[in-house]
């Protein structure tokens, strides 16, 4: 065989993988769609404690059926500060459990029966639907489409691995790694994980490594030994997307290389019993050994990929505390705290787009509470009356005014670079209420900031508030300020608990009852300057109030 037919037949190998790789990005990217709002859902839920949070990550990888894709978004979350390090780890433990779940669906569909019929009139079927204006029809169209190019690559694999069989070069060269015992065992651990690193998926790999095995390419130990190797290349794709997070963010990521590599390391110690293990269970439950018919290995390795993950989980789950010593040992925290930046960490081959509105929505949360805190400086500044405190905190008000500036042009870039990606109408519709909410955030950041420079003025042109003035803007400030608080507990709430929407709307117009008329409320030996000062801090007030009420409709909707 010349060099031109290796080449040829490596395209047509490539080319396979390429659909099935294309395939499965489409499948996991309209299932988040379809699911958007249950996954996040499931997202909040996870926190409980750490077998809630096992459960989450398998419900979310078989769910959306990439582990990729969950570990990288527990990257974020971590990053972000959404969830703790321990919850992130037990949510890729149950990653690694689910996504055994799609090699399964692979080999009892895909190697089981001859889809070849069906896959062309399924596709012809999703075209009208990914062409329609309807989102929900669109995303049934891309999960129908994703299906049939991902068993398609699997139809070509099944096909163009017997003609690699077929070349006895190649056939030797395979073999000729097969002749050093044990070291042989770990050269195809060494070749899973490269194999993994470089196409960046595990189940693309496992599924290429089935199919050899299921054509004689692969013996059932040196298959198995490549899966031990794919799990280990499978954590690569978070280490890599964690390069630009924080220090928790890339300690989330080494603990799911942690896992897995000491999963490969106890299970090299028992490997040969352990495949014998195997071997009995396949034939216990009717089947041949995969020791002497290679069309039972596909099943025998989906018993021994499961098998693994489910004990290497059961194996950690204790000692989460631990590992997380570990991690702190290898990547100590530094004296300084590090300074948090949003970032759309993201996998490459997947995009987490309907999961990274929960980090968007996290933000938006955080950034009501900077408000606020701004806000208060506000009424601090009023009732201050010694000179060094007060520039002490004019200063402060000032840092603080910067700062949520800059959270702001973070947060719309964050925004900016997920409205690149396809979501689903709700998806859609809800990053287009943070856009908004996002102004009136602004807004109130912008009316907080007039109304410190109104004060710093009062000051310098030492213009007095009589005490019974100053305890009336004070209880107008009050008011403000738990506008904000019924503001934040709708962000937090998140569309749970409507009563809260409408607590704050009827006060609207007590606000502009109570505090409006001057003539009832102001004494008449206050200065008409005064007057002046107070009226400007009562609008912008209202404008506050009203700011938030936007943000209280556009969260309710």
């Amino acid at each position: 065989m010349n060099i031109f037919d290796i080449l040829y037949q490596l395209l047509r190998v490539l080319g396979a993988l390429g659909l099935f790789l294309f395939g499965m990005k489409l499948m996991s990217e309209s299932l988040q769609k379809l699911a958007g709002l249950r996954l996040r859902n499931i997202v909040k839920a996870m926190i409980a404690n750490k077998y809630k949070a096992i459960f989450s990550g398998l419900v979310i990888t078989a769910i959306i059926q990439a582990s990729s894709a969950t570990t990288v978004m527990m990257v974020s979350f971590v990053n972000a500060g959404l969830i703790t390090l321990t919850e992130s780890i037990g949510v890729m433990m149950g990653a690694n459990i689910g996504t055994t779940i799609k090699i399964w669906f692979i080999v009892g569909l895909g190697l089981k029966f001859n889809l070849s019929l069906i896959l062309l009139p399924l596709i012809g079927l999703s075209l009208p639907l990914l062409f329609s204006k309807n989102g929900l029809r669109k995303s049934w169209g891309e999960f129908i489409m994703g299906f049939s190019l991902l068993f398609f690559g699997i139809e070509f694999l099944i096909t163009i691995i017997p003609e690699i069989q077929n070349n006895t070069d190649l056939f030797i060269f395979i073999q000729h790694f097969s002749n050093y015992n044990f070291a042989s065992i770990l050269l195809f651990v060494l070749l899973g994980m490269l194999i993994t690193f470089t196409i960046q998926s595990s189940s693309a790999t496992i599924t290429f490594t089935i199919i050899m095995s299921l054509n004689g390419l692969l013996s059932y130990e040196y298959a198995a030994a490549m899966i031990l190797g794919e799990n280990i290349g499978t954590t690569v794709t978070a280490n890599i997307a964690a390069i630009i997070a924080n220090k928790s963010a890339k300690k989330a990521a080494l603990a799911h290389s942690l896992l897995n590599i000491t999963g490969v390391i106890w299970m090299l110690i028992i490997f040969y019993p352990f495949l014998n293990l195997i071997d009995w269970i396949v034939v216990k439950f009717g089947g041949i050994s995969p020791y002497q018919n290679s069309k039972y290995i596909p099943i025998a390795l989906c018993f021994f990929h499961t098998s693994f993950n489910v004990i290497n989980t059961i194996l950690w789950i204790g000692f989460i505390p631990f590992m997380i010593k570990i991690l702190h040992f290898i990547i100590p925290d530094e004296k300084k705290k590090e300074k948090y930046k949003l970032q759309n960490i993201n996998s490459g081959l997947l995009s987490t787009s309907e999961l990274s509105i929960e980090l968007a929505g996290k933000e938006l949360y955080l950034l009501a509470g900077m408000n606020k805190v701004f806000f208060e400086h506000i009424s601090s500044l009023l009732m201050e009356k010694e000179e060094k405190k007060y520039a002490k905190l004019l200063q402060k008000t000032e840092k603080l005014k910067i700062k949520i500036g800059k959270r702001i042009i973070g947060i719309t870039q964050f925004l900016t670079s997920l409205s690149q990606s396809d979501f689903s109408e709700k998806g859609a519709s809800q990053i287009s209420s943070f856009y908004r909410i996002i102004d009136n955030l602004e807004n109130t950041k912008d009316y907080s900031w007039l109304m410190a420079e109104l004060i710093d003025n009062k000051n310098k042109s030492k213009i007095w508030f009589t005490q019974q003035l100053r305890e009336q803007s004070l209880a107008m400030f009050t008011f403000v300020s738990e506008s904000f608080e019924n503001l934040i507990n709708n962000l937090q709430a998140n569309n749970e608990d409507i009563s809260l929407f409408n607590s704050h709307e009827h006060k609207i117009q007590s606000f502009q009852m109570q505090f409006n008329n001057t003539d009832e409320i102001v004494p008449k030996e206050v200065s008409t300057e005064a007057i002046s000062i107070y009226k400007q801090l009562y609008t912008n007030c209202e404008k506050v109030i009203l700011s938030i009420q936007n943000i209280n409709i556009l969260i309710s909707d």
